[in-house]
């Protein structure tokens, strides 16, 4: 009987014992996680060279071992020659790598930003350095006519 006994008691501790081990455990990968986070470089700057809003590089030297890379250039006069269309304004990249690709996708208009039509294009890349021709992922729309918005009291007409 007390052999028994003092074997369910055994049974009770391990598992109150395996629990506190899962707690600990848990703890202890939490803790290790966030003084990991913690501890990572962040990009910072620490020079006293300001840049001047007017140019569009801020006229700061560029980094060293950075590229610049045209994927497309945009002509009204010889579309042919470029992306087929003609538009001129490409605007908002967004680049992503997945897979061994490289993934451009910006938004395209024939003269500025929000002015109808727009569309949303796609390039991709191997190697981020040869591009693709750009292709419509997102076409444009036709805005119904009379549509009106808060903002803007005239009716819409394209």
């Amino acid at each position: 009987m007390l052999i028994a006994s003092f074997a369910n008691l055994n049974k009770k501790q391990l598992k109150i014992n395996n629990i506190m081990i899962k707690k600990f455990l848990s703890a202890f990968a939490l803790s290790l996680i966030v003084l990991m986070a913690s501890a990572q470089d962040v990009v910072h700057y620490t020079g006293t060279t300001l840049s001047s809003v007017d140019f569009h590089d801020g006229q700061l030297s560029p980094a060293v071992g950075t590229h610049n890379i045209q994927t497309m250039r945009a002509s009204r006069e010889h579309p042919e020659k470029t992306d087929g269309l003609g538009w001129t304004y490409n605007h908002a990249p967004m680049l992503a790598y997945w897979n061994n690709t490289f993934y451009l996708e910006y938004l395209n208009a024939p003269v500025g930003e929000h002015m109808p039509p727009g569309q949303t294009m796609l390039q991709t890349s191997k190697d981020g350095y040869t591009w693709s021709k750009p292709i419509v992922v997102f076409p444009t729309y036709k805005v119904p006519d009379g549509f009106t918005k808060p903002s803007y009291k005239e009716l819409l007409k394209i």
